[in-house]
């Protein structure tokens, strides 16, 4: 018999969530993990790098995770406008009978919660400060070379992110749609408080977003995602606070009142990537960041992530109820791959076709997109529609 049914590599949000879920359904899951998550907020409180949690991730979330942890901040609208336009548009959660279209959580704050959460689980064991080196499939079963150790497994998981070790073990290509982008994250102190409402704003050069956190005494914070050319990204890195605060201020044409307090920042590529196949081998899926990149612009990322692990949940639950349940069994995950690769080429292209749709300063496609703008606003059917796919939640739910 093996070792373990699964071998989890990568405990980040969407690794450890899906050994917390496999464990519940008894199966038996190895976690290996190269470091313990740490947190090290800034002067603000909080760290840089946020997610935006929809309704579908919360609800796969909390039967198998210590959720409050996790702090979550919920917001209830999202306005959008351009700097070229004359029209906004306002999404809001009371449009589909609903109080919250998310919850702003910082990454580094739900990993450590979650590894608390795996290492108090049953039926989950943790392998920290190491990678899995090599891989031998079996008939069946996979070898797995951890360090100095030979373990056994019936399905290998990787969900080890956007340099996925096991990608590349298992010569995985990947298609990459390269941008001239990267994003700038922060957190900033502003002079009112957001009152749950998340602002985007489309300039030539990439979106900027204001996302809310909890405020302070006097005002609010929010967190910063601006997509920009590369150098744009390191000169900004590099401006002082107040120059920082300044451009910022103008670029979100003070949406929030005066930019106060400028925590640290930080730079990450925005390139999108999809790998060639979600299923390389039989006994083997790739899950989140490992599967495929997504550009931040609708901030999907991450509940896509939690999404492979929903289908891959669903798929399991179907099976498992099988005397001696093998998940690497032939087929189990054939309809899986298929679905999850299907959806993460259509998002990819829609994300990079919105993008380049607001780069180009065309008076023609200006006011195209402003006549769209306003029509979307006044389509209550189809916006609602928009709201409910952004939020997992089906267009009939």
């Amino acid at each position: 018999m093996a070792d373990f049914d699964v071998v989890v590599a990568g405990a980040g949000l969407v690794g450890a969530t899906a050994a917390l879920v496999l464990a519940d359904l008894g199966l038996r899951v190895l976690v290996v993990e190269p470091s313990v998550p740490e947190r090290n907020p800034g002067p603000s409180g909080f760290e840089a790098r946020t997610l935006a949690l929809n309704p579908a991730s919360r609800a796969l979330l909390e039967p198998h995770a210590s959720w409050a942890d996790f702090a979550p901040h919920p917001f209830h609208a999202i306005r959008v406008w351009e700097d070229t336009g004359t029209r906004s548009i306002s999404f809001k959660a009371e449009e589909v009978g609903r109080t919250e279209l998310g919850w702003i959580v910082e990454a580094a704050r739900a990993s450590v919660a979650l590894w608390r959460d795996l290492d108090s689980a049953d039926g989950i064991s943790v392998l920290v400060g190491e990678k899995i080196g090599r891989l031998e499939v079996r008939a069946d079963d996979l070898s797995l070379h951890v360090g100095a150790d030979s373990i056994s497994a019936r399905l290998l998981i990787g969900a080890d992110g956007a340099q996925s070790g096991i990608r590349t073990l298992l010569g995985v290509a990947t298609q990459t749609l390269e941008t001239p982008h990267a994003a700038l994250a922060a957190v900033v102190g502003t002079q009112y408080d957001s009152a749950g409402v998340a602002y985007q704003r489309f300039l030539e050069d990439g979106p900027v977003a204001l996302l809310p956190l909890p405020g302070g005494d006097a005002g609010g914070y929010s967190s910063v995602v601006w997509s920009q050319p590369r150098d744009e990204a390191r000169r900004r890195l590099g401006l002082t606070d107040a120059e920082f605060a300044l451009e910022l201020e103008q670029a979100t044409e003070g949406v929030l009142g005066a930019i106060g307090s400028v925590d640290r920042r930080v730079v990450f590529d925005l390139d999108q990537r999809v790998a060639e196949t979600f299923h390389p081998n039989q006994r083997v899926l790739l899950l989140g960041d490992a599967a495929r990149v997504l550009h931040p612009l609708a901030g999907q990322g991450v509940n896509i992530g939690l999404e492979d692990v929903a289908d891959m949940l669903g798929v399991a639950t179907r099976h498992c109820a099988a005397t001696d349940f093998d998940p690497g069994a032939p087929g189990i995950w054939r309809g899986y791959a298929r679905r999850r690769r299907a959806k993460a080429l259509l998002l990819v292209r829609l994300m990079d076709g919105f993008r380049l749709g607001y780069s180009l300063d065309d008076p023609m496609l200006r006011l195209l997109r402003n006549v769209a703008v306003q029509a979307l606003d006044h389509s209550g059917f189809v916006k609602a529609g928009l709201i409910r796919e952004a939020l997992g939640i089906g267009l009939s739910a």
